[in-house]
């Protein structure tokens, strides 16, 4: 039964998803006359769910119209968290989709082909690409939003992942070699069971037919050790309970060979105070060779009666030998791990939709912390057929006059992108947890575009800066097409995760930034609203110049909430100085100036329906100014829509995306100041009508 979407806060002139959920953009293209804009989507609730493609199209990037969902996850190894973020490009007169098939311990990249723009077929051989086919520097459970570019014959792809360490990669080598020789000492014993012909105990199996773990996926059993003492922990997550593989069903089909472990054979999870995830991934690399001794152990307690009791002390005895030495190897890693990241953020948990999506991982999942592996990354690979790929490396390298915190990130730096404006090569990321620097990066997780100079031959970007792409409290994974006219237009998921969102009781969540054209100048990214909104401009009021000493003051003519409002302040001798929008009885949403900070701030305190999230502040921004914008003339364009207000502060050097859920009557706006005197000059307001096409 489909639910009734209530559109009391969807918007105008903005793309909004029609029904369930929607997150990050995705393939931004033009192709075939109209600029298409896939996204993130759960159709069937207004709450994450295993991730579905859906997809717009417009020709001026104000009127967008729904076109038929482009993918669904509906193979094997799109299980749990589906189609994923990726993109878009066009080949040989065919449409390409790039996409990450996410499992809780695995990504994947796979691609969709399309001869209409709109009805996509998956390619038989998907996935096409996974971290062992680039290098086992790659993690293999965080590599994910594949970005294609096409520069010298060549299609390039970037991809954000994180890095494991040499060390690391080395353990695990060492403990896959123990792993094999023990296997191959506990391989005589089990041979050695019932002779020909002797019939086995009854209830039970050959060994060739019983049903082996997989521990790698179960997210059931925590540790190797755990596997052989029968232990469990409770599986939280319907859907994993479903869909991932039992340890228990295993145990169903021998039931005769249960066995408890002596109290002194050591547990991976034992060391919870250690990283758990590194744990999880030593478990997870060694799960296919410790299910083989999970089976050799029960074919063999499966042989006669007679021998029972000396096999299973035998081979106890070696396991126990086997996981007593992964356990001091694991503290090492995992007491390394704990000093690097002293000061990391706190770890993600199942609380959070982001986790699950984002970073999933069975730790995720079933609710249990989710550590570091490696540092946060983006890696560079090339191809001449979208099929078989050649690693160059990653981008990211400590760099002096850097803060470490960039390459140290306790995350991901998800969905990449790359572009090359007014000869100057930028990437663009999300990166997950990046620490508050300052007044920058006041969200749990950020955008930043990085100026700089790529190597396509290593992969590595050396930077020139680093900034923040919004400054406000709405903005996530941008995306940028390459329009026919050769503007750069960016637009992103004008929401934020690990947040609440008051439109989820209206069953649908999720709008997107009004479009932004960009360009670089001054050593800046600049951002304007796109060219096309000028054109649903009507009912200009204009005023040259207002007044104010310590008061504020409402204009009768000057009120709404789908508009534009442009003025300029001269702060003079106010410490704050600025307008109240969806301003009513109860509510108010501030956007000023601040002499002390010199800094604009964006106050929704007091705006309407409350939005908490993990941040210790979800109610306040602060976008510093320069030194010498600070105390002079600071002009604003605001775009007001029903439920959000955007900012572009001194022709888009700066810019805030502010969401509030005010009442519908919330319409007023007042001029403020106080501490002093400022003047507000070159007022102009349009109502902002979007006439929908037929």
């Amino acid at each position: 039964m489909t639910k009734k979407v209530n559109n009391r806060y969807k918007q105008t002139y903005h793309a909004n998803v029609p029904s369930g959920w929607s997150n990050d953009p995705n393939g931004m293209i033009y192709y075939d006359g109209k600029a298409h804009l896939f996204f993130q989507h759960y159709p069937h609730d207004s709450k994450w769910g295993p991730m579905h493609w859906g997809h717009m199209v417009t020709e001026d990037y104000i009127h967008w119209k729904s076109l038929p969902v482009a993918l669904i996850p509906n193979e094997d190894y799109e299980a749990i968290c589906g189609c994923c973020s990726g993109n878009a490009v066009a080949r040989k007169g065919k449409l390409y989709l790039m996409y990450t098939a996410a499992q809780p311990d695995r990504q994947r990249q796979c691609l969709a082909v399309s001869t209409d723009g709109v009805h996509f077929s998956k390619l038989t051989n998907n996935p096409v690409l996974t971290a062992e086919d680039l290098s086992d520097e790659v993690s293999t459970r965080d590599f994910r939003d594949p970005k294609i570019f096409e520069k010298d014959g060549w299609y390039y792809c970037l991809a954000g992942t994180r890095i494991i360490s040499d060390r690391y990669r080395d353990l695990v080598t060492q403990l896959k070699e123990k792993q094999k020789l023990l296997l191959e000492e506990i391989g005589p014993v089990v041979s050695s069971g019932p002779s020909a012909g002797q019939s086995l105990p009854s209830g039970s199996q050959p060994a060739s037919s019983i049903s082996q773990p997989d521990l790698s996926l179960s997210g059931k059993v925590t540790s190797a050790s755990q596997a052989f003492s029968g232990q469990e922990e409770d599986q939280e997550s319907d859907t994993l309970d479903e869909l991932a593989f039992s340890f228990a069903a295993g145990q169903d089909q021998a039931k005769s060979a249960t066995v408890t472990a002596p109290s002194s054979m050591t547990s991976f999870s034992g060391h919870d105070d250690l990283s758990s995830e590194a744990v999880r991934h030593l478990e997870s690399e060694l799960g296919e060779l410790t299910s083989e001794a999970v089976h050799h152990l029960a074919a063999a307690l499966e042989s006669s009666e007679k021998d029972r009791n000396l096999k299973e002390k035998e081979i106890i005895e070696k396991v126990e030998e086997f996981l007593n030495e992964v356990d001091r190897a694991v503290i090492d890693a995992a007491q390394e791990h704990q000093e690097e990241a002293e000061n990391r953020a706190d770890p993600l948990t199942k609380e959070s939709v982001h986790s699950t999506v984002i970073s999933p991982s069975d730790l995720a999942v079933l609710g249990g912390e989710l550590e570091v592996l490696g540092y946060g990354n983006i890696i560079l690979f090339r191809s001449k057929d979208l099929i078989n790929w050649d690693y160059r490396g990653k981008l990211l390298l400590p760099q002096e006059g850097f803060s470490e915190e960039y390459f140290t990130l306790d995350g991901v730096y998800e969905c990449p992108d790359y572009i090359e404006l007014d000869g100057q090569e930028i990437i663009m990321a999300s990166p997950q947890m990046l620490p508050q620097m300052g007044n920058d990066y006041e969200n749990i997780h950020s955008c930043v575009y990085m100026a700089g100079s790529l190597d396509l031959e290593s992969g590595r970007f050396l930077l020139d800066q680093i900034r923040e792409i919004d400054a406000g409290f709405d903005f996530y994974a941008p995306q940028v097409w390459n329009a026919p006219d050769g503007r750069k237009i960016m637009i992103a998921w004008k929401e934020m995760w690990d947040r609440t969102y008051p439109t989820q009781e209206d069953n649908w969540v999720g709008t997107y930034t009004l479009p932004r054209e960009l360009s670089y100048k001054d050593g800046h990214l600049y951002q304007a609203p796109v060219r096309e909104i000028f054109d649903c401009r009507q009912n200009e009021v204009t005023m040259p110049g207002l007044a104010l000493d310590h008061g504020s003051v409402s204009l009768a003519n000057i009120r709404g909430n789908v508009m534009e409002l442009n003025l300029t302040i001269d702060p003079e001798t106010a410490s704050q100085a600025g307008v109240k929008v969806f301003k009513g009885s109860d509510h108010e949403t501030l956007i000023y100036y601040d002499k002390d900070k010199k800094a604009i701030i964006a106050d929704r305190t007091a705006s309407g329906l409350p939005i908490s999230g993990r941040e210790d502040n979800t109610n306040v921004r602060t976008c510093d100014l320069e030194e010498k914008e600070a105390g002079r003339e600071i002009s604003l364009q605001l775009f007001l829509d029903v439920s959000s207000v955007e900012v572009f502060i001194n022709g888009g050097r700066h810019v805030m995306t502010v969401n509030v859920y005010p009442d519908p009557d919330d319409q007023d706006v007042e001029f403020f100041c106080q501490g002093g005197s400022c003047l507000f000059k070159d007022i102009r307001k349009y109502d902002l009508l979007v006439v929908e096409e037929s």
